[in-house]
C-alpha cells in the first residue's frame, strides 16, 4: 500500500562541536565587552574591499557626519580623500609599512582629517597585522584610532605662549625670564641677564631647579 514500514537514521555526537561554538561565542561576546568600555575607534579593516569588516565607533561620525553618511561612506578610500594634504605622504608611508609588518608589532601616526564644517581635526592611530591569507599576505589590520584635536590645540597655544614669552625676555635689557612647572623643572629661560651669568638656556630647560 506504500506506506513506509522501516526507518533509517544516523546520529553523531555533536558535543564537541557544541563546546567549540560556545566557547567562540563566549570569547566573541568577551571582545566585545573590552571594545565598547575603550572609548576610542576600534576597527578591522579588509583591504582588499576597502571597507572595515569590524568597527566601534566611526571616524566620520567624528568628523560631524550623520549615521546614515557615515554608514554609506565609511570605507578608506572616503576617509583617505579628507586627510589633510601635508599628511598624506606620512599616511601613505605607515601603510606600506603596515605591509610588512612583522607579527605582534605595530605602526603609528598622527594626521589630520577635513570635517564636514570644514575644519581640521587631528587623530592618533596605531595598527597591526590582524590576518594574513595562506602566503602570509596580510589581507585585514586592527586598528585603535583616537581623536587629539584638544591635545593638538593645546600644545599649539602653549607653543605660541612660549613664543611671547621669549620675545619679552629678549627686549628686557637687564633681565631675563624664567618660567617653570608646577614641579619646578625649567620651561624656559631667555634673556640677557642669563646669557651674561654664563647660564645657557639648552643647559638648564627641562631640568628640576633642584639638580
Amino acid at each position: 500500500n506504500g506506506k513506509p514500514t522501516h526507518f533509517f537514521g544516523i546520529g553523531q555526537d555533536v558535543t564537541e562541536r557544541k563546546q567549540i561554538e560556545q566557547e567562540l561565542l563566549e570569547n566573541q561576546l568577551f571582545i566585545e565587552k573590552i571594545t565598547e568600555s575603550i572609548p576610542d575607534i576600534v576597527y578591522v579593516a579588509d583591504i582588499a574591499s576597502g571597507t572595515n569588516a569590524y568597527q566601534k565607533g566611526s571616524y566620520l561620525q567624528s568628523l560631524g557626519y550623520g549615521i546614515n553618511e557615515s554608514d554609506s561612506k565609511d570605507n578608506l578610500d572616503f576617509l583617505r580623500s579628507l586627510v589633510h594634504p601635508d599628511d598624506k605622504e606620512g599616511v601613505r608611508s605607515t601603510v606600506q609599512k603596515l605591509r610588512k609588518l612583522r607579527e605582534g608589532d605595530f605602526v603609528k601616526t598622527e594626521y589630520r582629517l577635513k570635517a564636514k564644517d570644514g575644519n581640521w581635526k587631528w587623530f592618533y592611530n596605531r595598527s597591526m597585522i590582524f590576518k594574513r591569507d595562506e602566503e602570509g599576505n596580510p589581507i585585514q589590520y586592527f586598528g585603535v584610532g583616537q581623536d587629539i584635536t584638544d591635545r593638538k590645540e593645546k600644545e599649539a597655544l602653549i607653543r605660541r605662549n612660549e613664543e611671547i614669552y621669549r620675545n619679552i625676555a629678549k627686549n628686557i635689557p637687564n633681565g631675563s625670564v624664567t618660567v617653570f612647572d608646577k614641579e619646578l623643572n625649567f620651561l624656559i629661560l631667555e634673556g640677557p641677564l642669563a646669557e651674561r651669568q654664563g647660564i645657557k638656556k639648552g643647559d638648564v630647560e627641562g631640568k628640576s631647579a633642584y639638580d
